[in-house]
Parts: C-alpha cells; structure tokens; sequence
C-alpha cells in the first residue's frame, strides 16, 4: 500500500481531530454530569438545610411569641403576638412539610418524628396562649408553669430533633460537595490526561514526518549536489513509497541518463564515431546536441578521409613524373657517352674537333652528374 505524505497528514489530522471530538463530548458529559450534580446540591442537601435552618428558625420564633403572650400586659401586644406566633408556627409547618419531600430518607425520618413531638406540644401551646390571652394573674402563672415544665420537654426534644435534623442535612451536602468536587477533579484528570495525549501524539508525528522528509531530502540535495560538481556514479538510498520516494526515484533515473549519456560522450572522445547517441525526447538538448556532434565528426572523417585519398594519388603521380625525368637522364648520359667517343675518334683528325669534343665531353659529365 502507497503511504504517501498527504495519507499520513490526514491520517495524523483525522486522528487528532477525533481525539478532540472525543475530548469535546467527554467535557460536555462531565459538564453535564457536574451540572447535574451541582443541581442536584442546590435541589438537594443545599435545599434541606436552607429547609432545616428555616424550621430551627420559625419554631425558635413561635416559640418567643409564646413567651411574649405570657409576659405581655397590653391587650393589644397579646393579640399581636398571638398572630405572630400563628405565623411563625404556620411556616414551621409548611418548612417541615418541604422536608418531607427530601430524597435524604433521613431526614425525611428525622422530620417526622419532629412532626410526632411538635403535635404533642401545640395542644399544651394552645393551652399557653388561651391563658396568656385572659392576662389575668392565675391564667399567667398557669402559663407560664405549663410553658416552664411540661412543654418546654417537647421544646426540648423538638430542638435536639431539629439539631440533629441540621447535623444530617449539614453531612448531606458535605458528602454531596464531595462527591462533585470528586467528580470535578476526575474530569479534570481526564481532560488533561486526554490533552496530553493529543500534544505527545502531534508532537511525535511532527518529529516522525519531519524527521522522514528532512531525511529524503537531505539524500536528495546530496545527490544533486553530487550530480552538479560531476559525480554521476553516486547511488541515493531510500527506500519509503511517499512523495519523497518519488523525488529520489526521478533523481535516481536523472542521474542514469546522465551516466548513459556521459559514457556516450566518453566512446566519442575516444573516437568511436559508431556510437548512436538516443535523444530521450524532444526536449533532451544534450541528447540532440551528441546526435548532431557524432554527424558531424562523421563527416569531418570522412572529409579527411577523401582529401588523404587525394593526397596519395597526387603523390603517386608525382613519383611517376619523377621516374620519367631520371629516365629521361639516363638516355641523354648514355648519348653523350657515344659523343665523346665519336670525338676521340675525330680527334686524332682534327685538334680543334677534339678540343671541341673533349669540352662537349666534360659539358656532358657535368650534365649527367646534374641530372
């Protein structure tokens, strides 16, 4: 299979961009998740407390106005705080009936055993305040004897009630602030974990391709650089099916031409003219320009050749002219030598013939030697 550099970039991106998606929902699940859990805080323990708080607060309050009736003298200040403590034990009520709905089973528990007690105690209450409200003296100390011992038992339980009430409601929501923050923290954990992985991976990649393309086209630079200062017998070793791959193999078969055509060039130069040098196409000036050199060079030979020819022949006639001439000298040694013996024989005749023949004699010898 061909792993080329743009398969690996997107596979490397692909890759990260699904780590990321994958980071993504999981921050959205947790976030959720946490938003869930911080909901569930505020509707929960957060929302029993404020309930437990509420009810601590409103049955303390009625439990004031109780007291106030029975201290008070004002008939106006009696009904007054006969209304405020009908108040403050009508929230008391509904803050226990919200509690009621809790999901905490315990407090749900705990509430109604206050329920249990505060229905023991409004009956002595209502007593208390019938009394507080006829303000008379007897009616006064009746209340106060009742509101002093037999109710503030209830009062009592009522309270140590509410006080656990607050104890489990309070240890509701630490364990629930503890469970979020746990959540938080594993969440975090996660993301950072999942973030780290991303970097690692796109760094290792980073170095993983850098290192591979830098590595091909640092063999590559090397190869042309060998070709440029005419080191055609270097060998690139690369072995990766990428684009890189491609570059060093279009170098490889550069370099092979280059050898085939230099090794052409080199029969030329040692006179081997029957070499033919093929173009490896129509833009292969360097192929052209052998073609056109190696015609040329046949021609000049033969030129050479036909003018060395011309040359001999012009030679050999040159000889033959020259072998007819000493011919021709022979002949003429050989007449004067009958001259001069026709000369000695005339010169016992005449003197001036002989002295004419003995100097035609000597003219001819120095013909002959001249010749």
């Amino acid at each position: 299979m061909r792993i080329t550099i743009k398969l690996k970039l997107a596979l490397a991106f692909a890759f990260l961009i699904a780590l990321v998606g994958a980071m993504g929902a999981l921050a959205i699940s947790n976030l959720s998740s946490l938003q869930g859990a911080i909901t569930n805080l505020v509707q929960g323990p957060a929302n029993d407390l404020n309930n437990v708080r509420g009810l601590s607060s409103a049955f303390l309050i009625s439990a004031r106005y109780e007291k106030n009736i029975i201290l008070a003298t004002a008939r106006e200040d009696v009904v007054n705080y006969q209304k405020a403590e009908a108040k403050a034990t009508e929230e008391a009520l509904a803050y226990a009936a919200k509690l009621k709905t809790s999901s905490n089973t315990e407090i749900v528990k705990e509430v109604r055993d206050i329920e249990k007690s505060f229905e023991q105690l409004l009956p002595l209450r209502k007593k208390i305040i019938e009394l507080g409200v006829e303000n008379t003296p007897e009616a006064n100390a009746k209340a106060a004897d009742l509101s002093m011992h037999t109710a503030r038992e209830w009062n009592n339980k009522i309270t140590a009630g509410m006080e656990q009430l607050a104890e489990k409601a309070v240890a509701a929501m630490a364990a629930t602030s503890e469970a979020t923050n746990h959540q938080y923290e594993t969440s975090r954990t996660v993301l950072l974990s999942c973030i780290a992985a991303a970097t690692l991976f796109a760094v290792g990649v980073a170095v993983w391709m850098s290192l591979g393309i830098g590595r091909g086209l640092k063999r590559g630079i090397a190869a042309a650089e060998a070709v440029a200062i005419g080191d055609l017998e270097s060998e690139i070793d690369y072995k990766a099916n990428d684009e890189i791959g491609d570059l060093i193999i279009t170098l490889r078969r550069m370099t092979a031409n280059l050898r085939e055509t230099a090794s052409v060039a080199a029969k030329i130069a040692d006179g081997d003219l029957l070499v033919s040098p093929k173009p490896l196409s129509d833009k292969d000036t360097l192929g052209h320009a052998l073609t056109r050199m190696v015609e040329r060079l046949r021609a000049v030979v033969t030129d050479a050749l036909t003018a060395s020819g011309n040359v001999s022949s012009g030679s050999q006639q040159l000889s033959s002219a020259a072998e007819q001439i000493a011919q021709g000298a022979t002949e003429q040694a050989s007449a004067a030598e009958e001259a001069s013996s026709a000369m000695e024989e005339m010169a016992a005749n005449i003197k001036q013939n002989a002295d004419n023949a003995a100097q035609t004699e000597k003219i001819a010898r120095q013909s002959a030697k001249d010749a």
